[in-house]
Formats: C-alpha cells, sequence, structure tokens
C-alpha cells in the first residue's frame, strides 16, 4: 500500500492563502533579477542561487535529462539545496519574499514534510521530500525536486508548461529573497530561525498521528471489534474542521491534523476494508520513532 508520505499541499496552501500569492497568465518580459539567499550552511544545507559557478554545473546536469526553453526561463528566480552533511533532511520550510519594481513585497512560504520517516514507519527511500547527502535539489516558488529525479517524465506531459507558466508571471518580480527557515534531520533534530513556526506544526502532525495510531491499538487490544475500533475513528471525522491561518495555535494543528488522520484511515477503509485498513495502520515501526527536537 502506498505510503501516505506528504503534508506538502496542507502546509503549502494555508501558507500560500495566508500570502496572497496568486498566479495570472499574464506574459511579461523578464526583467534582470537581484537575489538574496539566507540557508543554515552550519548545519549542512546550502542554497545556491543563479550567480555562483556551482549553479550552472548543477544546471547542466539537468539539461543532460531535460531540455528546453523554460529551464532557461525558470533559472532568473531558482535555487539549488545541497545538503553537504551526513544526515538526510526529511522536511525543510523555505521562505519566499518576491520584491516588485515599485517595492510590494509578495510572500510564499513551502513547506516540506516526509510524515513517514519522522514516524518511525520506512526506511530513506526515493519517495518523499528526502533530502540526502550530496543530493541537490531544484527549487523555486512552489517547486522543490531532487536533480536526479527531474527527468522529462517527472511531472508528466504537463512539467514542460508548468515550469513556463510560472517563469511568465515570476518575471513580474525584480529581486528574489529565499531563506531555509527550518529543516527535520532523520534523526529527528531541527535546526533553523523558525520564523514561520514550522517546528511546531510539524510536532502537531507528528503527535496528532501518532496519537490516533496509539487509541486505535489500545481499543484493539481491549477486544474491542474493528466496527467497534472504526466508530472512534468516525468520531474523530466529525469533529468540527479548523481553518488553519497566521494566528492558529498548536492545539488548532494538532485538532487539524487528527481529524485529517481519521479522514485518510476511513478513505483506505473504503478501499481495503476494516481488517486491512487497521493491519496497515497499526502495523509495528521499522525503527524507533525519531525524538523531535531543537538542536
Amino acid at each position: 500500500m502506498k505510503k501516505n508520505i506528504f503534508v506538502t499541499a496542507l502546509l503549502a496552501v494555508v501558507a500560500g492563502a495566508a500570502s496572497g500569492f496568486i498566479f495570472s497568465e499574464r506574459k511579461l518580459t523578464p526583467m534582470s533579477v537581484q537575489f538574496s539567499v539566507k540557508d543554515i550552511r552550519e548545519h549542512g544545507l546550502a542554497i545556491i542561487s543563479p550567480g555562483e559557478n556551482s549553479y550552472d554545473e548543477m544546471l547542466n546536469t539537468v539539461r543532460e535529462n531535460m531540455s528546453g526553453s523554460f529551464l532557461e526561463a525558470i533559472r532568473p528566480y531558482s535555487v539549488f539545496i545541497k545538503n553537504t552533511g551526513k544526515r538526510a533532511v526529511v522536511a525543510f520550510v523555505l521562505k519566499w519574499e518576491l520584491v516588485r519594481p515599485d517595492g510590494k513585497v509578495i510572500t510564499r512560504t513551502d513547506q516540506y514534510v516526509t510524515k513517514y520517516s519522522l514516524m518511525g514507519d520506512g526506511d530513506l527511500g526515493s519517495d518523499g521530500h528526502i533530502i540526502k547527502s550530496n543530493t541537490p535539489w531544484l527549487a523555486f516558488p512552489g517547486f522543490a525536486g531532487a536533480l536526479d529525479t527531474l527527468t522529462v517524465n517527472t511531472g508528466g506531459s504537463n512539467l514542460a508548461p508548468y515550469f513556463d507558466s510560472v517563469s511568465r508571471n515570476l518575471a513580474q518580480y525584480s529581486k528574489v529573497n529565499v531563506s531555509l527557515d527550518g529543516m527535520f534531520f532523520d534523526d529527528g533534530a531541527f535546526v533553523g530561525p523558525d520564523t514561520t513556526g514550522f517546528y511546531g506544526k510539524v510536532e502537531a502532525l507528528i503527535r496528532a498521528n501518532q496519537d490516533l495510531r496509539d487509541e486505535l491499538e489500545t481499543r484493539m487490544k481491549s477486544g474491542k471489534s474493528t466496527d467497534d475500533v472504526f466508530a472512534h475513528v468516525i468520531e474523530e471525522t466529525n469533529k468540527p474542521k479548523v481553518a488553519l491561518g497566521r494566528s492558529s495555535t498548536a492545539d488548532d494543528h494538532y485538532n487539524h491534523f487528527k481529524r485529517l488522520a481519521a479522514k485518510e484511515l476511513m478513505e483506505m477503509r473504503d478501499v481495503s476494508g476494516n481488517e486491512k485498513a487497521l493491519e496497515h495502520t497499526l502495523r509495528p515501526s521499522k525503527k524507533p520513532r525519531p525524538l523531535l527536537r531543537k538542536e
């Protein structure tokens, strides 16, 4: 059964909605773009901007697998992220500030989480947003992908038009500021300034999923039937929906993620049935769940 690995859409949509970042379809002429980066190089994660020599070396690697003018079009607004340390990065957040010539600033926060890695549910495979040691990633507002996985087939036939559409919309900005605001290693350690509250959101995500799992396991061990166990899951799905925003509390995020985990389990049950859905959810972890902590 396919792993449930992302909350990317959930987190990115919340941040994107708050920032007011909206794509339009205007055709604009690209202008000279100033770039400013803030990374966490002291902890092994570096951002490489278009002005650095190593950027072109990495871009040439992409050109070997992908061709087309859209790569050149996205170049002024993109960066490469490289993990120079020994630990894999399994969750990270990029904060983009896009500045127009008139001085107006549009802020976008893109957050990527590989949930199963922080739950102890799998090895560091190719699934998910995992930045392995010495593996560069290409990133621009709304997108991040490992260099060795970017091919013409990465996003199907829509990949090139998507890159081209994004570059046309980004052409209205004359300055780009991008920062790594935080990241989790595969051992649960967190580093970064965390101005976006990323640590608390991920902690709430993992705790909510683990708590639901523990509650189901307790009911199974007490002799409850699968129908009784799923009655509890249904209760969780029926709880009020939480609309997340900039002022949301830790409890808001926890309640949101727990309800979402319950909904995902119900969807799994609809496809696989009670027994298999619970078996998948309550399967033993492949390794101890990492202890989330700030380093």
